[in-house]
């Protein structure tokens, strides 16, 4: 589940010899310390999920059908290729990503095909502390929060069936790294390269980073809604069966969970609860301009994520981003200098702003951004092209001010 702890656990399984991608999702505000997910993996799991009809924050659980439709079958290919090569180079690969919890009907016959010797961690956090961490990152409501937390968890448990599989709580993680580890991998019957024992220290520092920014316990937990009903009963169940035996407890839970499903919103289309909010829109946005042939769909998605929560820079970035690609600068530097007003000091920002800015002849503004750029990433190549090329229009037109310019910063 998202803010439960899987950066954490990942973070730590390469600390006592697990491998990690090559090529992870970049750390951001959200997860400083890294997300430690394989950006091809993720990238692979949202266009799972929309053609699901789907997002990562739609509780609604997605339709598998027995017989695969074609586009599965190709991004099944997709996924055999992509942990094929990763396996190649790795001889312990950690594959995370919190929409794994809900995509497991899918990726399980890949992973059988690879004829892989696989295990499943499941990453437990407190509902009501991921509910909080849930509405500091994305704003969402608490009834929809403890429906995400829910479906999670129920798909993990139901999804992980026939696995060797181990619960890992967050809470456990930060208190006691070493023998939080030494047992999970005990009890998932993995071998790490090195003992949790012989990597305290460096095990005990990387904990540490993650300390907790939000505390509750079950009492916290708002039972009388329904989705705070079952979450509170999910989590006294995972909390006194850690083993996950008591397959028809969880049973219990999984049928009031999709018989809730079916009376209200029955069919495979997204659920009402997910429509209303911007985060549905923002990843709709975010797969479909990855495609030229739906770029102005992306932008139409990616405005009105803008238009649901105004308060959300990243929705602002992803709208600049599009605004860019369509042809609309303006719009772009509008949404950019919006989504720095609101606190976004990331790359993205200053460089969609800077790159409409100098399509619209805005030099100096383009070169502001530009070494806003290069001071948070002094290696980006393609920014020191562009700053190069901003300095030489600019000297074109009034070449003293250039001069002066260069003189300041040497």
């Amino acid at each position: 589940m998202h803010r439960s702890g899987t950066s954490l656990l990942s973070g730590l399984l390469g600390h006592i010899g697990f491998e990690h991608s090559d090529r992870l999702m970049p750390a951001n505000f959200a997860n400083p310390a890294g997300f430690w997910e394989p950006a091809e993996v993720v990238n692979l799991n949202n266009r799972l999920l929309v053609h699901k009809q789907r997002y990562w924050a739609d509780p609604k659980p997605p339709s598998f059908d027995t017989t695969p439709s074609v586009s599965e079958e190709l991004m099944a290919q997709e996924a055999t290729q992509l942990i094929g090569n990763e396996i190649e180079r790795k001889q312990s690969l950690v594959l995370k990503d919190p929409r794994l919890s809900r995509l497991l009907p899918f990726w399980r016959p890949v992973l059988k095909q690879l004829e892989l010797n696989t295990a499943a961690m499941i990453s437990c956090r407190s509902p009501m502390e991921t509910v909080a961490s849930l509405q500091a990152r994305d704003g969402l409501e608490v009834d929809h929060a403890l429906a995400l937390w829910v479906g999670h968890m129920i798909e993990a448990e139901r999804g992980s069936r026939g696995m060797q599989r181990v619960l890992v709580t967050y809470g456990d993680l930060l208190d006691d790294p070493v023998r939080t580890l030494t047992q999970a991998a005990d009890a998932a019957r993995l071998t790490p390269k090195i003992e949790p024992t012989a990597a305290a220290a460096q095990l005990s520092s990387f904990a540490d980073q993650g300390a907790r920014h939000h505390r509750a316990s079950a009492s916290d937990i708002p039972r009388e809604t329904f989705f705070g009903g079952l979450a509170a009963q999910m989590f006294e169940l995972l909390n006194r069966d850690r083993g996950l035996d008591d397959w028809a407890s969880f049973d219990d839970l999984a049928n009031k969970w999709s018989t809730h499903w079916a009376k209200t919103s029955p069919g495979n289309g997204p659920s009402e609860l997910a429509q209303g909010q911007a985060a549905w829109h923002h990843q709709r946005a975010a797969v479909l301009r990855q495609n030229p042939a739906t770029i102005h769909q992306a932008f139409s998605a990616a405005e009105e994520a803008t238009r649901r929560s105004p308060l959300v820079n990243q929705h602002h970035v992803l709208f600049a981003q599009i605004a860019l690609a369509v042809g609309a600068p303006k719009i772009a530097i509008d949404a950019a200098q919006t989504a720095l007003d609101l606190g976004a000091d990331t790359f993205a920002a200053h460089a969609t702003l800077s790159h409409a800015a100098a399509r619209l002849g805005e030099n100096h503004r383009a070169l502001e951004a530009a070494r806003e750029c290069l001071r948070l990433s002094p290696e980006a190549a393609g920014m020191k092209q562009l700053l190069g090329d901003l300095l030489r229009r600019i000297e074109e037109a009034d070449p003293l001010r250039v001069k002066r310019t260069i003189g300041k910063e040497s």
